[in-house]
């Protein structure tokens, strides 16, 4: 990797690269760069993660209570209909 410097006139920082001009060295920049420590999650990011689980257990608990209701009314059906076999059966047996 290659690192170039570039010159400084009164505007500012020029787009050009110099090497005859004196540069900026990591020596002369009083700036220290310090890496994040990624040791744990931040707080946003627990939260972040804690909202997107409730979104989803939301959603989950709707789904839940449909899918309840949908087995109660087949259940209903299916007894309406033995019952109705059962009807049947009873005045094939009996002659009706």
């Amino acid at each position: 990797m290659r690192l170039v410097y570039y010159k400084l006139n009164e505007a500012g920082m020029s787009g050009s690269p110099s090497r005859s001009s004196p540069t900026i060295t990591a020596r002369n920049c009083r700036i220290k760069m310090q890496k994040a420590s990624k040791d744990g999650f931040t707080l946003i990011e627990l939260l972040v993660v804690i909202a997107i689980i409730g979104i989803l257990a939301a959603l989950l608990l709707t789904v839940i209570s449909q899918v309840k209701s949908r087995v109660r009314r087949a259940q209903c059906a299916n007894n309406v209909r033995q019952l109705g076999l059962a009807l049947q059966e009873f005045r094939t047996d009996h002659h009706f």
